[in-house]
């Protein structure tokens, strides 16, 4: 961005000093303004009080520093210009009026009775001791001119409180006996209680002048001080914009051959908007910056005139780059104002109350003396319509400048909103993606857990029941088998029971029959009991590797019990081997059966298995833990449902993003 406004200097070489105001020094290059420079300085010469008027913008500080100043010297005036200081701090605005005569007229000469001046008098006390005149060095007598620029602000910036309003209705009270020469009430008093010497001043002395300068729009607070100061309606002069002859004067006479008469028309139908130079009308200060800003790129150019060309490269930025250097130091609150409040939407310009700008500054955080700067700048000024003073853009021409900045600027908010609503989506996609992998998670770990619990209740569910059928074989071995071996009788102990009357079962025959008869009373439980060794004549058992693998290790250490969980999506499976362990009862039989295939068994060998299988759907966990089922059920459609609506969202805005740099392409 382009540094803030910085003084430079005004000469030959770039005469224009933009929206400042020409100084006396700078007279040389101040052109437009003869016609009404020459009428006001007729004026002053006539009446002892002038007014000068007009609008802001319009170059009065200009026409009295460089165009007035000089023809009044020249005519043995000697104008003191200034303008009051309203801060309370300050000294009184008639004391510091007094202070400036004395230096401005120390550099023009000298008074003929120094010192007669005391502090604390009055101005017309001031300007009426007798035989004290000022003269110039060259013996002439001055007349000097008190010149009050900007005097609207005695009824802005004056009547802010009640302390500066009580300091500039004294200024204007002595003001008014001064501008009518009228003694103050107060000397009169002296006079006549002989507290003052009479002789002292001349009441018929007329040798001073005073020119007040103000914006038009104060003329109503002017004409309410008519009663105290009636001459304030009689010497009045407006000024106007420059007519096209005027500005062309401006343009092309501070710096001969500086810029083509072509090129100076050119620019004065640029500021104008009025091809047709008769009738065309110039704001001064509009104009002024326009030459300086193409003087600016004539230098960085390295060209020796301002030509046409340049005009024609600048016509878009030329306003651009003043605006944006007059915004370069000020928040970015204040270009919002301005944008937003100053231009209507349909890019033409508006004007807000002073009070509520500031304020509106204020509340955004921007200091309000900001508006000042811009003042001073003329990117801005200040209009006074019934008694409310107003702000508004300096011209309608900046209106495009400030409309092309305000549509960028909003552009630039609906990509950073378009790109924080894609963050807003991204992040709300992946916090749906972060609840949706923990609800995966949670569910995991719900299934987990009941396969888990499922897994541990099977195991003890099969260790109950082969503890059950071991138990009751043993019970049944020791205690009904064994007593009938004991006492031969009737009752044959054989597997093939159901054959023989009066015969019971062996003890592994009894194991079977139990286990069928569990089988066919729990269709989730199998149960077997089964032998690499069976009797001659049997069908010998088929045997899978997890059996096969657990007799031969049940073999090498009958302390075991072997477990193997088979899990799937739908249902868990235990399978629970337990060693069949021969006792002293079965070694006996099975080494004495006819049958028997091996004849060698020892108490504790292990002659076979005892295996229970338990299956498990899990759909039974599940109802087990209904209402956790049917919440993770919602959560999960919930979950994936927010899942969907959110790609869906992040889809339609990143199309949405994608088809604005199009549109803008198309437009």
């Amino acid at each position: 961005m382009s540094a803030a406004p910085k003084p430079s200097p005004v000469d030959r070489d770039n005469p224009w000093p933009g929206l400042a105001p020409f100084t006396e020094e700078q007279s040389s290059l101040f052109f437009g303004r003869n016609g009404e420079a020459h009428e006001l300085c007729q004026r002053v010469e006539r009446k002892l009080l002038s007014i000068l008027f007009g609008q802001s913008g319009l170059g009065k500080s200009s026409l009295l520093q460089a165009g007035v100043f000089p023809r009044l010297r020249a005519a043995g005036y000697c104008p003191v210009y200034f303008r009051l200081d309203h801060n309370v701090s300050a000294a009184p605005p008639a004391e510091q009026l007094k202070a400036l005569v004395r230096r401005a007229t120390a550099d023009a000469g000298a008074w003929t009775r120094p010192g007669v001046a005391v502090e604390g008098e009055t101005l017309w006390e001031f300007f009426h001791h007798r035989d004290d005149r000022l003269r110039a060095a060259d013996g002439r007598f001055l007349t000097p001119v008190l010149v009050l620029d900007q005097f609207e602000e005695l009824f802005t910036l004056g009547a802010a409180a009640d302390d500066t309003r009580a300091r500039a209705q004294a200024f204007l009270a002595e003001l008014a006996d001064l501008v009518e020469n009228r003694p103050p009430s107060a000397l009169e008093a002296r006079l006549e209680a002989g507290t003052a010497d009479v002789e002292a001043f001349d009441f018929t002395r007329g040798d001073y002048r005073i020119l007040l300068s103000l914006r038009e729009d104060y003329l109503p607070h002017l004409e309410g001080l008519k009663a105290a100061m009636p001459s304030l309606m009689q010497n009045r002069q407006r000024l106007a914009r420059l007519a096209g002859v005027q500005a062309l004067d401006a343009v092309s006479k501070p710096a001969p051959g500086l810029v083509a008469d072509e090129v100076a028309r050119a620019i004065v139908a640029f500021v104008s908007g009025r091809s047709d130079l008769e009738s065309a009308e110039v704001e001064p200060a509009l104009l002024s910056l326009v030459c300086r800003e193409l003087n600016f790129r004539r230098i960085a150019s390295g060209a020796p005139v301002i030509e046409a060309s340049l005009l024609e490269g600048s016509r878009a930025t030329i306003l651009v780059e003043f605006y944006e250097r007059a915004l370069s130091d000020q928040p970015a609150a204040v270009r919002v104002f301005i944008e937003e409040e100053l231009l209507t939407e349909s890019g033409h310009r508006e004007n807000v109350a002073l009070e509520r700008a500031q304020k509106r500054l204020a509340e955004a955080g921007a200091d309000p003396a900001g508006l000042d700067a811009l003042v001073d700048r003329r990117l801005l000024r200040i209009e006074e319509r019934l008694d409310v003073r107003r702000l508004e853009l300096t011209h309608d021409v900046l209106c495009g400048v400030v409309q092309a900045s305000r549509d960028a600027r909003h552009e630039r908010e609906r990509e950073a909103a378009t790109a924080r609503q894609l963050r807003g989506a991204n992040r709300a996609l992946w916090r749906a993606r972060w609840a949706a992998a923990m609800l995966v998670g949670l569910l995991v770990a719900v299934w987990l857990d009941l396969h888990g619990m499922s897994e541990r209740a099977l195991r003890r569910q099969a260790q109950d029941l082969n503890a059950v059928i071991t138990g009751f074989r043993g019970y049944y071995s020791t205690n009904v088998v064994s007593r009938v071996l004991a006492s031969p009788g009737s009752t044959k102990v054989v597997h093939n029971y159901a054959d023989i009357p009066g015969a019971i079962p062996i003890p592994a025959t009894l194991s079977l029959e139990l286990g069928r008869v569990v089988s066919e009373h729990q269709a989730n439980i199998a149960y077997r009991f089964v032998s690499d060794v069976p009797f001659r004549g049997r069908a010998p058992h088929q045997l899978d590797e997890f059996e096969t693998g657990a007799l031969k290790s049940l073999r090498e250490n009958p302390n075991q019990e072997l477990v193997r969980v088979t899990r799937t999506m739908l249902s868990d499976q235990v399978r629970l081997i337990t060693p069949v362990v021969m006792t002293a009862a079965c070694v006996k039989c099975h080494n004495s059966h006819p049958d028997s295939l091996k004849r060698d068994w020892k108490v504790g060998d292990v002659r076979g298995i005892q295996e229970v299988v338990i299956n498990q759907p899990i759909a039974k966990n599940l109802l087990g833990f209904r209402y956790l089922t049917i919440y993770a059920i919602f959560a999960a459609v919930f979950g994936f449902g927010l899942i969907a609506v959110q790609r869906h969202q992040a889809a339609a805005e990143e199309g949405e993003a994608a088809a604005r740099p199009a549109a803008r392409r198309g437009r």
